[in-house]
């Protein structure tokens, strides 16, 4: 029996890879990502509305003089957040769209889109909460008068300290709001899947867009301050992300879309800008009225740049390394967000030819940092779930397609053909119009 074993042929050795062969794996994995195509007018939005906000509360009146850039920064800085709560309606809402039909339960579908959301956006925010709370004694307690306490951390690691005051990490009301909106919107899909008149559905989103402004005017009759109390209430200010969803349904389901709104985009990009201009000016003179409905207007002028910008794509022979660069920098906007009051800019502590030099060390910083948590946090559970969507096998469709109470009938063998030139889907005419020729109408 001994002589049988010792008989047996050894077997070989699993080759080692060397650990430079693996940082090299890696690395090339991580840039891999940012080579993956992505929507460049998306990308800018996001971009310009971190680095406003960032600017926003560095105080670049105090900093830099008063010019036409620091005013309207200073005064409308703050409506920043709302482009990102328009982005966050746009993709999201597209999104639970289109996977809502994979899933035959409801729960599985609002399970499955929650969790999603989850990796992404918690492992960053838990972090800098705990950042937070044991390095409070470090921190700037003009950004954060109240200690973080362990009631504190549990109340706001469950987005309940807009509920439950006070609110010891103050950029993270707007995240109470997004987080809020995606606990509702599998349940708003699920709701408009019986729903069959698409006027009903056009009246709710137009009520619900109403609310924040009714609020407002509501708060503003109160003692209630403006800076710190109205504008960082979710219940005030989550009309960006109505906006967003309601532009997002109507993209992938109403049939005028196309040929109503992606044709004229252009011409609806340059009223927007006309319009936006315009509710920047009526903000820095900060009206009663401006803080009623000023929000309102400024999200319907993002609206009107988003058809635009959503179809904006790089041109084919950009540079790679633009391309990874204005990916990378995109990708660090939530970082960034979570980041800028805990990594105060100090821009405004020194004066003369040395506060241009203190600003860019101050960002310098604040990008590394944000790099960091990016890297170290935030993109590696975003690895994971995209390996777990990858592992992942979607079960056959079972649910009829909301938001389309006009939707064509599917076609079947001898019934009569569409008509010519008219596609019977929204993704064909989208695609019909990105292979229209360079002269073409657009």
């Amino acid at each position: 029996m001994h002589g049988a074993q010792s008989a047996r042929p050894q077997r070989a050795a699993a080759p080692r890879v060397g650990h430079r062969r693996t940082i090299r794996q890696l690395g090339e994995s991580l840039l891999d990502h940012y080579r993956r195509p992505r929507v460049l007018g998306l990308d800018i939005l996001r971009i310009v509305a971190a680095l406003t906000i960032v600017a926003f509360h560095g105080n670049v009146i105090r900093g830099f003089g008063r010019n036409v850039f620091t005013t309207v920064v200073h005064a409308d800085g703050y409506l920043a957040v709302d482009i990102f709560f328009v982005l966050s309606g746009w993709l999201l809402t597209r999104q639970v769209l289109r996977m809502r039909s994979r899933f035959r339960s409801p729960l599985g579908f609002a399970v499955r889109f929650w969790t999603r959301r989850w990796v992404r956006t918690l492992p960053p925010y838990w972090f800098m909460l705990l950042a937070v709370f044991l390095g409070y004694r470090w921190l700037d307690h003009q950004n954060f008068p109240d200690p973080l306490t362990v009631p504190l951390l549990v109340t706001h690691a469950l987005f309940l300290q807009t509920v439950i005051p006070p609110n010891a990490y103050g950029v993270s009301w707007s995240l109470v709001a997004e987080e809020w909106f995606y606990l509702l919107l599998p349940f708003v899909v699920l709701l408009t899947v019986g729903l069959r008149s698409g006027r009903l559905i056009l009246g709710l989103g137009l009520t619900a867009l109403l609310v924040p402004t009714t609020i407002r005017a509501l708060l503003l009759t109160t003692p209630m301050e403006w800076g710190p109390g109205i504008l960082v209430t979710p219940q005030a200010r989550f009309e960006g992300l109505v906006v967003g969803a309601l532009l997002a349904a109507a993209s992938l389901n109403a049939s005028w879309w196309v040929t109503q709104v992606i044709s004229r985009r252009r011409t609806l990009f340059v009223l927007g800008l006309v319009f936006l201009a315009g509710n920047l000016a009526a903000g820095v003179a900060d009206t009663g009225a401006y803080r009623i409905f000023g929000i309102l207007a400024f999200n319907l002028s993002i609206a009107m740049l988003m058809p635009f910008l959503s179809q904006l794509e790089w041109p084919a022979r950009t540079s790679a390394t633009l391309m990874m660069g204005v990916t990378y920098l995109s990708e660090l906007t939530y970082p960034l967000y979570l980041l800028h009051s805990v990594i105060q800019l100090h821009w405004t502590r020194l004066t003369g030819s040395m506060r241009f030099a203190d600003a860019f060390l101050d960002v310098a910083v604040l990008l590394v940092a944000a790099s960091l948590l990016h890297l170290a946090i935030e993109r590696p559970f975003l690895a994971l779930r995209n390996r777990s969507d990858a592992r992942s096998t979607a079960p056959a469709p079972t649910w009829k397609e909301p938001f389309s109470p006009r939707a064509a009938p599917p076609t079947v063998p001898g019934s009569a053909a569409p008509r010519r030139g008219r596609p019977t889907s929204m993704i064909e005419k989208q695609e019909a119009v990105k292979k229209r020729p360079p002269g073409s109408r657009s």
